[in-house]
């Protein structure tokens, strides 16, 4: 919620932040979705390889933060 408003100018703010915030709660849907086809893949009781694997996605989104740019200290458009 910090970081997503300095990326848009002023004018599609609210449009940028709503469609970035509901794109999430999509994937996170699929997410919840493949669930169970992840768990017939995995045996179909081990719900640690299950939390394993989807707890991946956090070290995903570490990892791809490190590569966002730092606009903290620019001018944002109006």
């Amino acid at each position: 919620p910090l970081y997503l408003p300095e990326l848009f100018p002023t004018r599609v703010r609210a449009t940028g932040t709503g469609v970035t915030f509901n794109s999430g709660r999509v994937i996170a849907a699929a997410c919840v979705l493949g669930t169970g086809v992840l768990m017939n893949v995995l045996a179909g009781d081990d719900y640690a390889q299950v939390g394993t694997w989807t707890g991946l996605v956090y070290v995903v989104g570490m990892i791809i933060i490190c590569f966002a740019p730092d606009t903290t200290k620019q001018k944002q458009e109006d």
